[in-house]
C-alpha cells in the first residue's frame, strides 16, 4: 500500500495513503517484529562478551562444563530467541489472515488521509480496498490540478 507523493500548483507537497492498522501509529507491524528481533540479538551478543583466561592444565571435567556452558549461553542466547522470533513471525502472518479475512467479512473501512508538508490533514473513510484504492488515487489528481479536497466523511 505505497503512498502518493503530489505536488500540488500551491507549493506544498501532499502524501495520500491507506492506514492498515491506523491504531498502531507510527510503529508498523514489520517494524514491531524487526525491532524485538534485534533485542533478542543485542542480549545474545552482550551475552558473549566473557573474558578468556589462562587454564594452563584442565582436567577433562573441566573442559566438559566449559563446553556445557557454552552450549546452555549458544541455546539460552541464539537459539531460543531465533524461535521465538519465528513464532512471532508466524503469529504475525496468522494475524494479518485474520485481519484481511475481518476487514472483508466486517466491511470495516479503511482509512485513506491526506497530509500536507505543513500540516494540514484529511482523513476519510472508505469501505473497500478497490473504492479506498479509487479514493486514493481521485485525492492525488484533485491535489496536482490544485482543486480542493471534499469535505470529511463522518
Amino acid at each position: 500500500m505505497r503512498a502518493k507523493v503530489v505536488h500540488a500548483p500551491d507549493g506544498r507537497v501532499w502524501r495520500i495513503h491507506r492506514h492498515w492498522a491506523p491504531r498502531l501509529g507510527i510503529d508498523r507491524v514489520w517494524s514491531r517484529f524487526r525491532k524485538r528481533f534485534r533485542q533478542s540479538a543485542d542480549v545474545a551478543s552482550s551475552a558473549g562478551d566473557v573474558g578468556n583466561g589462562c587454564l594452563g592444565d584442565v582436567g577433562d571435567g573441566i573442559v566438559f562444563a566449559i563446553v556445557a556452558v557454552v552450549f546452555a549461553a549458544i541455546v539460552l542466547f541464539l537459539v531460543i530467541p531465533i524461535l521465538v522470533a519465528i513464532v512471532d513471525l508466524l503469529i504475525v502472518i496468522l494475524l494479518t489472515v485474520l485481519g484481511i479475512a475481518g476487514r472483508i467479512l466486517f466491511r470495516r473501512p479503511w482509512l485513506v488521509e491526506a497530509s500536507s508538508s505543513d500540516g494540514l490533514s484529511h482523513v476519510y473513510r472508505i469501505v473497500g480496498l478497490r473504492a479506498s484504492g479509487r479514493k486514493r488515487d481521485d485525492l492525488a489528481n484533485l491535489l496536482a490540478v490544485g482543486a480542493t479536497l471534499p469535505p470529511i466523511d463522518s
